[in-house]
């Protein structure tokens, strides 16, 4: 499918980025609802919450009912008062009580992905080692196993940093370009099987070239719903794709010398939409600046094909 070439240049210049006052509503109901009443939302666990609010309520409002049946005498400014800060404090309690037990499942979680974080970090320097070694001598394999095990530890490094661990699903893609003219781009990597790797498009249709060519990290807040020009389908096998949020970022690269070159692009992509918001990655590119540096030096080591600005 072609690409429209004025659509693709407003997508590029951010023209047909959808409203702030829509992004900031969007945005507020995939991160802050989710925060009160939990990651999977359903009208149901919603009344659940409401239901309980009022609950609470009508307990802390209980004397107020039982002078209003005894038709007794009205209640003071005091006792209103007092009321009131009763009511405050069970909703803000049971609003942490839930929030910490919500959190401990998350800790554990976390704690686990930093340790096996730490362990892949080392194993890739390991790995690095080994290359330095061998030097061009049955260099590929283990350039391979590599680029796999830092795609991975890119990966758990933004798991840690969205701190999110319910559900969502949370993968990275490594995109290279085909060849010398890079007319092409394939599919070089991914960190799970069920999305197969290796399939080459042309392009002018895969966002990641575009981002490639702007030289700059890009987020798309939710694939199915912004505007943009590409077809609203997977890479991997067309249908509709499983992902919503993805953050593209190009491998660029000086080693060769002279200005900037792209040698490829990394994608982090989201089942859940707006989950790089507030703003656009920038604090989770920045944590992963490292690990895509240990990206591009095992690829240079494959003398990679080069997009030159």
């Amino acid at each position: 499918m072609a690409i429209d070439p004025i659509e693709l240049g407003k997508w590029q210049r951010g023209e047909t980025e959808c409203g702030r006052a829509r992004r900031m509503a969007a945005g507020l109901w995939h991160n802050f609802v989710p925060n009160l009443f939990g990651w999977k939302i359903s009208p149901l666990r919603l009344l659940f919450g409401v239901i309980r609010g009022l609950c609470v309520t009508a307990i802390a409002l209980a004397p107020i009912w039982l002078k209003f049946y005894e038709n007794t005498s009205r209640l003071s400014w005091t006792e209103a008062a007092v009321y009131s800060i009763i009511i405050a404090v069970m909703l803000i309690y049971g609003y942490w009580y839930d929030k910490i037990v919500k959190e401990l499942k998350p800790r554990s979680i976390s704690h686990k992905l930093r340790e096996k974080l730490t362990l892949e970090t080392s194993g890739i320097t390991k790995r690095l080692n080994q290359v330095v070694k061998l030097r061009l001598k049955d260099l590929k394999p283990e350039l391979e196993s590599a680029e796999s095990d830092v795609l991975k530890c890119i990966r758990n490094a933004s798991r840690i940093h969205l701190k999110d661990f319910e559900g969502t699903c949370i993968e990275a893609t490594l995109f290279l370009f085909n060849e010398a003219d890079c007319e092409s781009i394939k599919i070089a990597s991914r960190t799970t099987s069920s999305r197969p790797a290796g399939q080459v498009f042309p392009c002018a249709d895969v966002m990641a070239y575009h981002v490639a060519k702007s030289g700059k990290h890009r987020v798309v807040h939710d694939f199915m719903k912004d505007d943009h020009p590409f077809p609203k389908l997977g890479l991997s096998g067309g249908g509709t794709p499983s992902y919503r949020s993805i953050l593209l970022m190009p491998l660029l690269d000086r080693t060769d010398g002279g200005s900037d070159t792209c040698i490829g692009v990394v994608t982090v992509d989201s089942t859940r939409p707006y989950h790089f918001w507030p703003g656009n990655g920038e604090d989770l590119v920045l944590r992963l600046k490292s690990y895509c540096t240990f990206l591009a030096l095992f690829l240079n080591l494959k003398e990679p094909h080069r997009l030159r600005y």
